[in-house]
């Protein structure tokens, strides 16, 4: 697969889970996030392996946001990280892609 293939293909995918994982499911009736829920622990990969965590975030107000991401080994190892500001985005989700994308980038760098 090539790396626009493989990026369109994780874009679905996000889509696609972002879709079936609602914020509804993480949240209190008054649109708050539910501390327990929203705390994952973090799970090392496998040996030889990289794990990249990233997250998008968004305020509707004034319609920007940015994202961010952290890249360790399996010895738990920091190994970059990177955050970028995104201007004019209307819609949360997008952010959330762009932030999968972004880290598909990342790990294009480590081969």
């Amino acid at each position: 697969m090539t790396p626009d293939v493989t990026t369109n293909v994780a874009v679905f995918d996000t889509y696609s889970y972002l879709d079936s994982n609602r914020p509804s499911q993480l949240c209190s009736p008054n649109g708050r996030v539910n501390p327990k829920s929203s705390m994952i622990p973090w799970i090392k990969p496998p040996s030889g392996w990289i794990k990249i965590n990233f997250d998008g975030s968004y305020f509707m107000k004034n319609r920007t946001g940015g994202l961010g991401l952290i890249a360790r080994s399996h010895l738990e190892q920091f190994l970059d990280a990177r955050t970028k500001p995104i201007p004019h985005i209307c819609e949360a989700l997008v952010f959330e892609c762009l932030a999968a994308r972004e880290s598909l980038v990342l790990a294009t760098e480590f081969n």
